[in-house]
């Protein structure tokens, strides 16, 4: 393996070619959104991360497509995991099965918090307030209304439950409500905005 790049440190600029990497040096592959000054992912680019945390950029191209192409392509040769926060993934995480879904019933009681799915998908944190309402069609006035809705459930929940102070409840919700809307953003710039379902017309 002389001469391949085993860390990003050692790339001459923020591109690597696939060929000049140690693919046993990897530790996945990932679909990289870049952002523009409103905080809309408009450039995607296919990325190598090392063991190191270290990265770079595999192609010059910026189109989300590609970016997923070559990042299957190139995980399928090399035998690594994709990360591609991109999708949405709504199949894999049924609303009645997701134990988390703080819209339908608050939180898991007590003697239920250890309770684990025997094929837990993989979620991540705030999803419980996007994928469903995307797939759903809703608009972002409804997304920030679940979000709060969300937020006021957990404060109530927590605090009375005695499992945690305000501080902690409140440093926590910052993230998941980070992580939500930037979920939010991802899937409207890489999916087609689903149509909200019809209402009833009278005959």
């Amino acid at each position: 393996m002389s001469g391949l790049l085993a860390t990003g440190k050692d790339c001459p600029g923020d591109t690597v070619a696939p060929e000049c990497v140690d693919w046993s040096a990897v530790r996945r592959l990932t679909v990289m959104d870049m952002l523009d000054t409103d905080d809309r992912p408009v450039l995607f680019s296919p990325c190598v991360v090392w063991k190191d945390d270290t990265w770079a950029r595999l192609t010059d191209t910026f189109d989300i497509l590609t970016a997923r192409q070559t990042c299957a392509r190139l995980a399928a040769i090399h035998d690594k995991p994709v990360q591609d926060w991109t999708r949405p993934v709504p199949d894999a995480v049924p609303r009645e099965g997701f134990m988390w879904d703080a819209a339908q019933a608050g939180f898991v009681p007590p003697e239920r918090m250890n309770e684990v799915p025997d094929e837990a998908p993989e979620w991540g944190v705030g999803w419980h307030s996007t994928d469903w309402l995307f797939v759903d069609g809703a608009t972002d006035a409804e997304f920030e209304a679940e979000l709060a809705d969300t937020e006021q459930s957990a404060r109530k929940a927590f605090v009375e439950s005695g499992l945690a102070d305000v501080e902690d409840i409140a440093a926590a919700l910052t993230i998941q409500r980070g992580e939500a809307r930037r979920r939010w953003i991802m899937l409207h710039a890489a999916n087609k905005k689903p149509l909200p379902p019809m209402e009833d017309v009278p005959a």
